[in-house]
Order: C-alpha cells, then structure tokens, then sequence
C-alpha cells in the first residue's frame, strides 16, 4: 500500500483551498444557465496541485448529480451516461482532461504527461509533482456513507456504528435506477451478478455499483479506465476532500481497508499498479446538511472547454437531447484520435487493455471471496457498439436565461405594402 502524497501541504489549508475552489467554480459555472438547473444535492469537482504550491491550483471539473439513467433509456450506442452521481461525471471529465493533456505533450507544450520513453511501457505516465485532490460534499455514496451514525452532530468525527444495517457493513452496494440510496448486493442479485439486456427492457431494475465501491476500484486500477490504461501508467488521487458526515474510520474502510485486506490480492498486484491509499480529510467548515428534494438534473462543467453540461437522469442525455463529451462514445472518440492500430468496437478495445483486464477480475475475485459480495456487471450489449461522430451542433447546449426572452416576430407586409401598383384586395365579411 502507498499512501497519498500531498507533499507538504497542511491538510486543513489543502482542504479548504480545493473546497473554495470547487464551490466558487460550480457558482460561477450556473450562474451561466437557467436559474431552474441551478440546485444541487451533492456537488463533486477534482483540483490539480503542482508540487507544494498551492499557487498552481487547477478546478479540473465540478459537477452536481444524484442518480443513475432509467433502466428503459438504456442505448446500446454509447451516447447514453448511465451514472450520473456527482463524482462519477467528475472522473469521466477528468479522463477527458487527460486526453487532451496527450496532445499538449505532444506538441512539446506545457502539459501535465510526461513521455516514458519506453517501448514495453505505456507511453505516458502523469509527471510526479503532479496531484490531484477531489472534493466531495458528502461521503461517496454506499458502504462509507451509509454506517455515519445517524445522531452524529454535523462537524463532529463520530466513532460509533449504531446503524441498523451494521451486519452489512463492509458489502458491496449498489445504486437502483433514477433514485437514491445504495443496497447490498446480495439483496439485489444473490448468486448470477450479471444483468442482462433483455431483461432490463423488459423491466428488471437497472443496477449501479455505489460509488464508495467504484472509488475502491479506482484505488487499485486507477482513475483512468481500461482504455486510457493502453495510452498511460494509472493515474491515482491524492486526497478525497469531505465536505460534511466526515467519518474517517468507514471512509477508509470504503475506499481502500477492503481491498488491501485481501491478501490474495496483495501478491496479484504489480508495477505500474498498486494499492494506492488516498489522504481523506475533512473540511475545516462541514457544508450544511442539504435537505432538499434532489433535482431531476446533472450539471458538469469542464476545464478543457469551459463548458456546462446539464444532463436529464431519466434518459442519461443531455436536456433537448443533446448528447454529453463524456459519454462513452464521446470519450471513445477522443481516444481513437490519439491511439493506434486498434479494433473497430468498444468493447474489443477494452479487452487489449490485458493488464487492466486481468487485475480487474482478480480484484472481483479477491472481493466476492472474502465475503463482499459479486460485482453487478453492466448488460455486455452496451460496450459492443463502434464509434459514431456526433453531427455537428446547431444549437447551445445550455439553457441560458436570456433564451427565454420572447422575440417579437418580424411584421409581416400586405400585398399591397409589398408591391405598391397592385391593388388591395379585401374580402368581405
């Protein structure tokens, strides 16, 4: 296990400085849009640093969101986002980011990637003084937040577990279709975890893994996916930054203590991979605990292209069916730009990331073993597509209020206006 190296930043000014970046970025990022998208139930934004400079800080991307695509909006095309919960669409920007930091280095322009220079390796690897910090407003979303006690006093570490669900703890979760809440997953699909295609059009619920359980993934495969894995060495964070229900102890637990007490895994795990334990820290100010009802929208905004993005949870696209950067055909594209002799389908180029591929299974392995329970994998139909550039876009894809100011129609010219020689003609009434 390596830990997180913040370098020699003070954890309560690190905490504070991306918490004040992260919100002051999503402030000015809504007040661009219509005031109706402006709500948020948990916001999430990742923060680059170089070195101990905290004068070098970077908002990479925010994003606010709570649910995940309804099961009967499923595609099989890859222009759909499944998650939309806030920190998933903060990592899929993030990958969006790294792409286009490729090019930069390539250009012999200032850029994040360094060259490896090594033929057995992967090309790229991020340059070492650079770290990524990523708020979140509450813990990730199952086994590190469900445990907080629940007569915890906001600001206070609790210590206890007096939750009902406490013979749980530790079980992988998952997040059902278009509402909130995580459940264990031997609730939902005891014994085939598997979900297929059939049978969620003809109305199985649509099955998420929790977002505590994907941050645990990302702990051991990184933050970069299968594709990007192909292009580069894996990309860690350095520290999660909690805004509120700050529980140390089941945060850890979430994020990282299950998987490094796999001692299976332990031996399975070779460089460039590694058990990477992440820095949690707790906000100097807890936000307040948020009671409103969640919205039926995501925002994200992203740094490559200072835009906004508001995607409709029930149909993973974005609102007037438009389609998001970061859905998987999106990203897929990107990375076609920037890789070589690979296969023509999504899913066939996922399977040459081999090295990815076999850590992933051994980690699912080491899991459902050890008694967490079987990772719900996603339909295999929805990776089989090819990719499909998006027509070119006409309109905004955002909302702006000034849109909704009637323009008055142009008058319209009589006949006669129009040539003066010609006679009116009237009809009769």
């Amino acid at each position: 296990m390596q830990r997180g190296d913040i370098g020699e930043i003070n954890h309560q000014d690190l905490s504070t400085k991306v918490h004040s970046m992260v919100v002051s970025k999503y402030t000015d990022a809504v007040d661009t849009v219509n005031s109706r998208f402006r709500g948020r139930k948990v916001l999430a934004g990742c923060v680059m640093i170089r070195g101990n400079d905290m004068s070098t800080a970077e908002t990479i991307a925010v994003a606010a969101g709570t649910k995940c695509i309804h099961g009967g909006h499923m595609r099989h095309d890859g222009r759909a986002v499944n998650d939309m919960h806030a920190e998933i669409l903060v990592r899929r920007a993030l990958k969006r980011f790294l792409l286009y930091q490729i090019d930069l280095v390539n250009q012999d322009k200032p850029s994040i990637m360094v060259k490896t220079n090594d033929d057995k390796k992967p090309k790229y690897r991020v340059a070492p003084d650079v770290r990524l910090h990523m708020f979140i407003s509450s813990p990730p979303c199952g086994d590190s937040r469900i445990f907080v006690a629940s007569n915890n006093k906001e600001g206070e570490e609790t210590t206890g577990d007096d939750n009902p669900d406490r013979q749980n703890r530790g079980q992988l979760r998952v997040k059902m279709e278009t509402g909130q809440g995580t459940l264990p997953v031997n609730k939902t699909k005891p014994g085939d975890s598997a979900q297929s295609w059939e049978g969620i059009m003809s109305g199985d619920r649509y099955l998420n893994m929790s977002c505590c359980d994907k941050v645990a993934r990302w702990a051991v495969l990184g933050f970069q996916g299968s594709l990007l894995s192909t292009l580069m060495e894996p990309v860690y964070i350095s520290s999660y930054i909690i805004g509120s229900m700050f529980n140390q102890a089941h945060i850890y637990r979430g994020v990282y203590g299950r998987l490094y007490h796999i001692d299976s895994l332990r031996s399975d795990i070779k460089s460039p991979y590694r058990h990477h334990c992440p820095e949690i820290i707790g906000t100097v100010t807890p936000e307040m605990r948020n009671t409103v009802k969640p919205p039926n929208h995501a925002v994200l905004w992203q740094k490559v292209d200072d835009s906004v993005e508001i995607l409709d949870f029930k149909t993973g696209m974005l609102m007037e069916n438009g389609v998001s950067t970061v859905c998987k055909n999106g990203l897929f594209g990107e990375f076609r730009k920037r890789a070589t002799e690979i296969p023509d389908s999504y899913e066939d180029c996922k399977k040459t990331a081999t090295m990815y591929q076999e850590l992933k299974i051994k980690v699912y392995a080491g899991l459902e073993t050890c008694g967490f329970g079987g990772w719900v994998s996603k339909p295999v139909e929805q990776d089989m597509f090819t990719y499909q550039p998006e027509p070119e876009k006409v309109e905004m894809v955002v909302e702006v209020e000034a849109k909704n100011v009637p323009q008055m129609a142009p008058p319209q010219m009589s006949p006669a206006a129009e040539d003066p020689n010609k006679p009116m003609i009237t009809t009769p009434n």
